[in-house]
């Protein structure tokens, strides 16, 4: 027995047991000396601690957006007889983030908020800025070769191609959505192909009708149906070696869609029919198109339909200049019903124009300030309400990321 230890007074039988174990007490106790802490860094070859601030797997994710601001100077008396000469303000009219997940090598999402301004007299929200959706969709590429396939709230055929093309959507929106009544996105189910090496595209559209900004209509007289809009474009020189004339363009555009149907059996429709010619290039772009369009109005008191056939034509283009400058220039004219007689009945402002002349500073690709000038023309000015827009200056912002 080792010094010290000593057991108490016990049977030899227990006493044999239980030897080894106090022998091995002091042992286990004390143990061998430590050596002292090791203060060096850390080990370079450990492995580095995972980030979770954002786990995404194996998933791929795209977030981008582009926020529209402007300075807006009123310059002149607008719509008699209210005079708001010198009125000036700062707004935002746009305010996007893209986000974009790929779920599988051919599906992906795309879910685009927007901040707008409400307009709401009366109401608790009313000057706010307020988020709402713009897009939301799944998409699904390649159904068949060069076909895609998107639903629910989605870019419509007419106004996304020729936002597109012009480039400057943030100096105000197409002359087809303000005058033509086209919405920028609807909720549908449509399809878009791309075919003989990019000469041939198009795009089909099957949806509410009633645009982004508004619900489908509960009437089942309006409910029952639907709209149907598509976009054909050919480029004849897209495959060819000149650079000059690749985005050469071509485009027929058309929306069909029923609003109601009324007692007496009459549908109230909406038909739209669209040419463009474009041409984009190093130097700039330029286009220039329009076409009929057909509006029943429903007489109440008659359950009838009255037709009215109007005519939107446009052009516009920006030009390239040294020291990233670009200039830009726009005119826009839509007379909503030819019948000179029944003109002012249907539409107290008249025919209406939009006229846009800009110089552009491009900080980059990314990045660019437009100082402009606006001028709305009314064939009766005072049918024309005191917030539609008449003659401006701006500066106006694109910032995209």
């Amino acid at each position: 027995m080792r010094p010290g230890c000593h057991l108490p007074a016990m049977s030899p039988l227990l006493r044999r047991l239980l030897l080894p174990i106090f022998l091995l007490l002091p042992t286990l106790a004390i143990g061998e000396p430590s050596a002292p802490a090791a203060t060096a860094g850390p080990d370079p070859s450990a492995p580095a601690a995972e980030d979770d601030r954002l786990l995404l797997s194996s998933l791929r994710l795209k977030i981008s957006g582009v926020v529209f601001a402007l300075w807006g100077y009123d310059i002149s008396r607008a719509n008699e007889p209210d005079d708001t000469n010198g009125a000036n303000r700062f707004d935002i009219t746009r305010a996007y983030i893209n986000i974009e997940p790929w779920i599988t090598e051919t599906i992906s999402l795309r879910i685009t908020p927007d901040i707008t301004r409400v307009s709401a007299p009366g109401a608790s929200l009313d000057g706010n800025l307020a988020l709402r959706l713009k897009y939301g969709y799944a998409q699904f590429d390649e159904v068949v070769p060069g076909v895609m396939v998107r639903a629910a709230l989605q870019p419509t055929p007419i106004v996304d191609f020729t936002d597109a093309v012009w480039a400057y959507r943030v100096l105000g929106p197409s002359p087809f959505e303000i005058f033509g009544g086209a919405p920028s996105s609807d909720l549908g189910a449509g399809a878009r192909g791309r075919h003989l090496g990019g000469a041939l595209e198009y795009q089909l559209l099957f949806s509410n009708g009633e645009g982004y900004t508004r619900a489908e209509q509960s009437a089942v007289d309006a409910a029952r149906y639907k709209d149907v809009a598509g976009r054909i474009t050919f480029s004849p020189f897209a495959a060819g070696s000149s650079a000059m004339l690749r985005k050469l363009r071509f485009t027929g555009m058309a929306q069909y869609g029923i609003s109601r149907k009324l007692a007496s059996g009459d549908h109230v429709d909406r038909i739209r029919a669209y040419g463009l010619v474009s041409w984009e290039g190093a130097l700039g772009t330029i286009g220039a198109g329009g076409g009929p369009t057909w509006d029943d109005d429903a007489v109440a008191d008659r359950d009838v339909t009255r037709l009215r056939h109007g005519v939107l034509l446009t052009a516009f283009g920006f030009v390239n200049l040294p020291l990233d400058l670009r200039l830009v220039g726009r005119y826009d004219y839509f007379n909503p019903n030819t019948d000179e007689a029944s003109r002012r009945p249907t539409n107290p402002s008249g025919t209406r124009t939009r006229l846009i002349a800009g110089l552009a500073y491009r900080f980059n690709d990314m990045v660019q300030l437009i100082g402009d000038y606006q001028r709305f023309g009314y064939e009766f000015p005072e049918g024309a309400k005191a917030t539609d827009p008449a003659n401006a200056a701006f500066a106006h912002l694109e910032a995209k990321y």
